[in-house]
């Protein structure tokens, strides 16, 4: 039964990056879901049914450009992918909390951010996929789901408190919001310690190894040296040996 935990644990150190950087995109995109309609319309005087239209068009900005991106994903790497992604998605939910006006918002909400959550979101679980083994990637996925459940309680909390923080009065989401965007900052820091590959861990381990297998094969030969020089020349194990070299390695 725990067979798949072991495997797990076995992983690659990017699995742990990846799963912490989906707790936190997570963490904002639930946050950014739970407030956007209100947000909307206390923030920019937009009716329920205008916030409900330019909340629908955010989905479908999503939806586009991650068909889009595919295969600048495929080009770019994970790697790159999440750094760009992530340096986008807190730029774009920064300026969500600071917008003053209808332009800076749509430009947020329907181009910086989709692209941003093209370059997130899917690729993470690209990644879970490519740094777990066979044996223990439905444990890695069961993970995976794990932790974005925990950020949606998480955001879930953060905007009780922040209610509660915020004077009765005042409208709590660009606190909340501002709050929400601060992971991406922990995102990008843990992004850069990704490698693309799992090969890549190998790689290091790759030179050793043929050091180690030529140092192993030169030992081997000098204790042959040493062993005919110890024998008589005219043994008929020296005879044998000049008139069958190629038995040399089997006695």
């Amino acid at each position: 039964m725990w067979e798949p935990f072991e495997k797990l644990w076995s992983s690659p150190r990017e699995l742990s990056l990846i799963l912490a950087c989906e707790y936190a995109d997570s963490f904002s995109s639930f946050a950014l879901d739970y407030v956007l309609v209100l947000y909307l319309s206390a923030g920019f005087g937009l009716s329920d049914v205008a916030a409900s239209w330019v909340y629908g068009l955010y989905g479908f900005s999503c939806l586009f450009f991650g068909l889009f991106f595919g295969p600048f994903v495929d080009f770019l790497g994970v790697r790159t992918s999440l750094l760009l992604g992530t340096a986008a998605s807190f730029a774009a939910r920064l300026l969500l909390v600071f917008a003053a006006d209808s332009v800076a918002l749509f430009i947020a909400l329907l181009a910086l951010l989709p692209m941003a959550v093209a370059l997130t979101a899917n690729v993470l679980k690209l990644a879970v996929r490519r740094f777990s083994a066979a044996g223990s990637r439905a444990c890695a996925f069961d993970c995976s789901y794990l932790v974005t459940n925990s950020a949606a309680l998480s955001a879930a909390l953060l905007l009780t408190a922040t209610r509660a923080m915020v004077p009765p009065m005042g409208q709590p989401f660009r606190p909340y919001l501002f709050f929400a965007c601060l992971p991406g900052l922990l995102q990008f820091v843990l992004c850069c310690f990704l490698r693309d590959s799992p090969a890549a861990a190998a790689a290091p381990a790759a030179p050793a190894a043929a050091a180690a297998a030529a140092a192993a094969a030169a030992a081997a030969e000098q204790q042959q040296l040493l062993q005919q020089q110890m024998e008589p020349e005219s043994s008929p194990l020296n005879t044998f040996r000049q008139h069958f070299p190629q038995s040399l390695h089997s006695l």
